[in-house]
């Protein structure tokens, strides 16, 4: 009995399950560019940003995972490039993957809530409050949105929008709101 059922899974195995050499190849790739991918995060941990960049870079040439340009641009918020990490978010927000010959659309909302930030560095207050509109539409109760939204509602003049978000960032667990709410709200 044991004999055929490994006889059968051999079966099964080489006729439906096979690898084909194409298949082989992007297993291949996709391990190198997770191995890139992890010294990336490695050298990122160890406040390397440089090497993290070069490494998430080389990842993203050999293979785009779910979440590679939003990586990058992270880092390149990390260095101050904020105009980089918006053509990275840009990137990562509407993608397509071709997963065993069929192609899949991705929309990655935090990405949103990263591009939003990079708008709010770069004083682009009504466009970083759309993206994180787009956020809180799809999560909202995601308090990083919260409070980075209060915070452009300020910078516009919408004192009372701006700290009605920011009250909301700390009920919802964001500590830094009541600081921002003291410096702002409270004359």
């Amino acid at each position: 009995m044991k004999f055929i059922f490994i006889i059968l899974t051999l079966f099964i195995y080489h006729t439906d399950f096979a690898q084909t050499p194409t298949s082989q190849a992007r297993i291949a790739l996709m391990d190198s560019a997770m191995d890139y991918r992890n010294l990336s995060n490695k050298y990122y941990l160890e406040k390397n940003y440089n090497l993290a960049m070069i490494c998430a870079t080389e990842s993203i040439k050999i293979f785009r995972f779910n979440g590679s340009y939003k990586w990058r641009g992270q880092i390149k918020m990390t260095l101050g490039d904020y105009n980089g990490a918006l053509n990275d978010f840009d990137k990562e927000i509407f993608y397509t993957t071709d997963t065993i010959g069929k192609k899949v659309l991705h929309f990655d909302y935090m990405s949103f809530y990263e591009r939003g930030r990079c708008k709010y560095y770069l004083k682009r207050y009504k466009e970083a409050i759309f993206d994180f509109n787009i956020m809180l539409n799809e999560f909202n109760d995601h308090s990083p949105s919260l409070f980075y939204r209060g915070l452009s509602k300020i910078k516009l003049g919408n004192k009372i929008g701006g700290c009605q978000d920011l009250s909301k960032a700390g009920e919802e667990g964001y500590s830094d709101a009541y600081e921002e709410i003291k410096k702002q709200c409270n004359n």
